[in-house]
């Protein structure tokens, strides 16, 4: 199939619905705990970004009165900044499709990068593999759902998030 109809039909806006993550195959839900909610985004033109953040305003010092953008240069407000810095992540580049994985429609890799925009030092120059499964319901009101398998063998990590799709 070619890579161009698999963008096309991966493009669209997506909330993230869950995240699981194993460490060597056990389960840690230590690592997916918390408030994690996300965007992800795939463009036709083969761009994508994403965002995830795990902080609720009521873990912010006073609610987090007084964090305006821009940030102002009270250091009173340094410690509710640091909570929202510590637990935002986003990034965005162009995407493509992984050739080191058979692809379709509905399965198969992708990759986000090279990187252009990215909120962690760690992300610089780097390229994001995920392997994709997407997943049609039936029925009349029926969604879309994308699963994205992030792998770190290095640290012998795995994390899956599952998407739903929200827009075309």
């Amino acid at each position: 199939m070619k890579t161009d109809a698999i963008i096309h039909a991966l493009a669209g806006v997506y909330n993230l619905v869950n995240m699981t993550t194993q460490i060597d195959g056990a389960p840690a839900p230590e690592l997916a705990a918390g408030k994690w909610t996300g965007q992800l985004i795939y463009t036709k033109s083969a761009y994508m970004s994403v965002v995830f953040t795990t902080y609720a305003m009521e873990d912010l010092p006073n609610n987090g009165e007084g964090l305006s953008w821009p940030p102002s240069d009270d250091p009173a407000l340094n410690p509710g900044w640091a909570i929202v810095a510590k637990n935002v992540l986003a990034y965005g580049g162009p995407f493509s499709i992984d050739p080191a994985y058979p692809a379709s429609r509905t399965s198969g890799g992708v990759i986000h990068g090279p990187l252009h925009v990215k909120s962690a030092p760690m992300l610089s120059a780097t390229d994001q593999r995920r392997n994709y499964t997407v997943v049609r319901g039936s029925g009349k009101d029926a969604q879309t759902y994308l699963s994205l398998i992030v792998r770190n063998d290095t640290l012998g990590r795995q994390a899956t998030l599952l998407w739903v799709k929200v827009s075309d």
